[in-house]
């Protein structure tokens, strides 16, 4: 999982025990850091550490902003402000956890310290009207085990959404015409989710190959690769000698083509060669399974498991463009 950062907003209502929502601030606070959460905290906005003024919100609108939190964790230490937690989860913009410690019961006179768990469907309800959709973990105690999974289920919900912000698809080719279920609205996608595709023309697909021998022997060849579904065109650019050879594979059979001349090459080798390693790339691209993805200096990188022992380490650039790809044996790690 990513990193997560959480802004801590606790907040209270005046007509409640003020000293009470400090109290259970700052236990709070102490609650998340045992559990090795990283948050921002709002203890220099003012003295309480407390949300409870239009001014404050504003302030701490900037600083979570200025900070990148990831989520937003308002703690009910007392009633509450629940416009001040509309305002502050809508200007915001990431996922919202709403929780309160649970309630003692009132003080022989009828008084209560704080009522949380009425502030909490007050701040649930504004949220709606708002349309800021939220996460209510149940009012319980710090110490019950509800509350860390509570938490450590919210952090989870943060890594979705700030990995799905920041998701670019690559899109290799149109989708086959049989396959209608496939289709998307790119327009949709951008200006919904700002989720943008990369679409890849099959026929523009051209790479540089290194191909490495059983004796170590390396050569270096520039080839272009068209694929369809009746199979791939793969044309030699470099190097310089054997430069316009062209390969056509269909049904794992193969024909060469050189200046009109075509001759049939039987069955494609099997295992890898540098005449099979763009079809076999854009294969595994449209089928294989994503075994696992990381970024690593500024590329994304996705190790693709297709049907065959052979193991692909493919690399986007920015653009979400394909930059590099490395084939390995799985048998053997070659």
């Amino acid at each position: 999982m990513a990193h997560i950062k959480l802004g801590f907003a606790p907040t209270r209502r005046s007509i409640f025990s003020a000293p009470d929502a400090i109290k259970y601030r700052g236990l709070t606070a102490q609650r998340l850091r045992e559990l090795g959460v990283d948050f921002v905290d709002i203890d220099d906005i003012n003295e309480e550490g407390l949300l409870y003024s239009e001014d404050d919100r504003l302030k701490i609108v900037e600083k979570f902003r200025a900070e990148g939190v990831d989520g937003l964790l308002l703690a009910h230490c007392n009633f509450g402000t629940e416009y001040l937690c509309a305002r502050l989860a809508k200007d915001l913009n990431v996922p919202v956890l709403l929780w309160g410690p649970l309630d003692e019961r009132p003080e022989p006179d009828g008084t209560r310290l704080r009522d949380t768990q009425c502030g909490l469907f007050a701040t649930g309800k504004v949220l709606r009207r708002f349309g800021v959709p939220f996460t209510y973990l149940t009012n319980c105690r710090l110490s019950d085990p509800v509350f860390e999974r509570g938490v450590r289920d919210f952090l989870a919900v943060c890594n979705v959404v700030k990995t799905f912000r920041s998701i670019r698809i690559l899109q290799i080719g149109p989708r086959p015409f049989d396959f209608w279920s496939t289709m998307c609205n790119e327009g949709e996608l951008l200006e919904k989710y700002n989720v943008q595709l990369a679409p890849i023309p099959l026929p523009e697909l051209t790479a540089e190959v290194t191909a490495w021998g059983r004796d170590g022997t390396q050569t270096e060849y520039t080839l272009s690769c068209a694929s369809d579904e009746t199979g791939s065109e793969i044309e030699t650019l470099a190097p310089e000698l054997i430069s316009g050879v062209r390969a056509r594979i269909e049904n794992e059979n193969a024909s060469l083509e050189y200046e009109g001349l075509i001759l049939d090459a039987g069955e494609a080798a099997e295992g890898l060669s540098p005449v099979t390693a763009l079809p076999k790339l854009c294969e595994a691209i449209r089928t294989a399974y994503v075994e696992l993805a990381w970024t690593e200096g500024g590329e994304t990188v996705v190790s693709l498991v297709p049907e065959d022992e052979t193991a692909i380490t493919l690399r986007l650039d920015e653009t979400g463009r394909p930059s590099s790809a490395e084939f390995t044996s799985r048998e053997d790690g070659r």
